[in-house]
């Protein structure tokens, strides 16, 4: 059917029907200045539209019907017509021939939410409404009409469309062998899945959620009568190739509705989120979809949700946490385990594990110390220095690092390949210097006992760890760290039962004026002490 073009004059019928209470309450508004020009113009025989432009009406835009010019002008149509009953107008007419169907629209929806103007707006809508009809256009006509065959993803929340899909019902009912559907409309004008992206654009807005409901309702009764299964439709809206974007896409929101309901009228092939998610990326790329996910706030709930449902399913199928270890490549992650989004992962697979298998002993810690040596995971501690996000991971291996390395610092000492190392590079090592701060939590951890130790004796020549020592004293960037390892030094000495004499030979000591005096003396003291009858670490 062609559009037919608005004109002023329309057949009476369709003639815009105001309550006589919202007549009488214009009329009583109008000032007898108003009324006397009013009744000049209606003697003369103007027309309804020649008093829209003289009211200046054509420049009121979307605030018409909040303008007092619009209430004297509907009291002028209403008095015409009174007058002229033979002469067909209408209100509506005169509306669309200055401002054109989409603007008026507008101008109606607007004033349909105000109060003053709702009750004239909705019989104007309802004039127009059966302006079309008469006219003989068809939906699709005044869709394109509208304009709507232009609009863009939003097309549900635009006020054009809440009044074609009125005009919708109004043609389906008087004409039942031409009705069609919104949802049929949008599809030829969109596709299905751009019908889909359509509907969830609407469906953030309440107030525009019902129309695409309604919409929704009908592709997935569609769908359901064509046989489509959840694996198809995810493949149908291209959900399989998302990538990173996946669970951002509004798209993935319209499949979970479908498979929910598909599962409820198909029990036997009940299927899951995270189960399709599965098939389609895999264990490690649904792995690392969720961790990225869960550091955009968008999605970081959703990605929390599925990473439940994840552990889950490894859970159903017996996986334990050095399976998925293993089976996210992290035993060949190396120094950058700890930063690794995946290594979360894993971490909170263990920590749920642990909650329904409290018995079984298979900690982060030991499947990380089961794939790597000590000195490799001191290395990933370090980096992970170095990175915010990883931090925390990286204090709490080291804080089991520690408590292991508290039995044998010379364990520690020999774990960490420093035994490999020239006393002379010793403090370029940061193995060195993470050895030393393990050091400062053994003392805290052993204040008034004896530890035997004695690597640092044993494995170096003295005259090189006091020469090692005096170097770095002199060095403002070193000297607090050397001031630390040369009471280490003297310690072990002690344990090795390094004898005082020998001692005040390496530190230069002949007489009490000498720099090392004091420090000599408490070695000989601490010594003396630890011999006889014990000292404190």
């Amino acid at each position: 059917m062609a559009i037919v073009a608005f004109h002023l004059f329309v057949p009476c019928c369709f003639r815009v029907n105001l309550p006589s209470s919202v007549i009488e309450k214009a009329k009583a508004l109008v000032s007898t200045a108003t009324t006397k020009k009013l009744q000049t113009w209606l003697k003369n025989g103007k027309s309804v539209d020649d008093v829209f432009i003289r009211l200046k009406l054509t420049r009121a835009g979307d605030k018409l019907l909040d303008n007092p010019q619009f209430t004297t002008w509907l009291t002028y149509v209403d008095d015409f017509t009174a007058k002229n009953p033979g002469k067909t107008t209408s209100a509506i007419a005169s509306l669309t021939t200055h401002y054109g169907d989409e603007a008026v629209i507008k101008i109606l929806d607007a004033a349909k939410k105000v109060v003053g103007t709702s009750g004239v707006a909705i019989k104007l809508e309802a004039a127009q409404m059966q302006t079309w009809l008469a006219a003989g256009n068809s939906a699709d006509d005044v869709f394109t009409l509208l304009e709507l065959n232009k609009a863009g993803d939003d097309i549900l929340s635009n006020p054009a469309f809440t009044a074609w899909n009125t005009y919708l019902k109004t043609f389906n009912t008087a004409h039942p062998d031409q009705k069609t559907s919104a949802f049929a409309k949008l599809t030829s004008q969109y596709g299905e899945v751009g019908v889909s992206r359509v509907v969830e654009a609407a469906l953030k807005a309440k107030s525009f959620s019902a129309i695409a409901n309604i919409v929704q309702a009908e592709q997935f009764e569609r769908w359901m009568a064509g046989g489509k299964t959840t694996d198809g439709v995810f493949t149908f809206l291209a959900l399989d190739n998302a990538g990173d974007k996946l669970l951002g896409s509004p798209l993935l929101n319209t499949f979970t509705k479908y498979m929910n309901i598909y599962n409820k009228r198909n029990p036997d092939q009940e299927t899951t989120l995270v189960g399709t998610l599965t098939t389609h990326y895999g264990n490690v790329g649904l792995s690392k979809l969720l961790a990225a996910g869960r550091n955009v706030a968008s999605t970081s709930n959703l990605a929390t949700s599925l990473n439940a449902a994840q552990y889950k399913l490894w859970m159903s199928q017996r996986k334990n946490p050095d399976d998925i270890f293993m089976m996210l490549g992290l035993e060949k992650a190396g120094d950058n385990l700890l930063s690794s989004p995946l290594f979360t992962t894993f971490t909170k697979f263990t920590d749920a594990y642990h909650a329904k298998n409290p018995d079984i002993m298979m900690t982060t810690n030991w499947i990380v110390r089961a794939h790597y040596t000590d000195f490799d995971v001191a290395k990933m501690i370090l980096a992970a220095e170095k990175i915010p996000s990883a931090q925390s991971a990286g204090k709490r291996m080291e804080g089991v690092l520690f408590k292991d390395w508290m039995q044998s610092p010379d364990d520690a000492f020999k774990s960490l390949k420093l035994d490999q190392v020239e006393p002379s590079m010793l403090f370029e090592s940061p193995m060195f210097a993470y050895w030393m701060k393990f050091m400062d939590d053994f003392h805290k951890s052993f204040p008034g006992k004896n530890i035997p130790r004695t690597v640092l004796a044993t494995t170096y020549k003295d005259e090189e760890l006091v020469k090692v020592v005096e170097m770095a004293q002199m060095n403002p960037n070193t000297k607090d760290l050397a001031n630390k390892f040369e009471t280490e030094v003297l310690k072990q000495f002690i344990f090795a039962e390094k004898q005082p004499i020998n001692v005040a030979k390496l530190l230069h000591v002949n007489e009490k004026t000498d720099a090392n005096w004091k420090l000599w003396k408490k070695y000989m003291q601490d010594y003396t002490k630890y011999h006889l009858g014990g000292i404190t670490t």
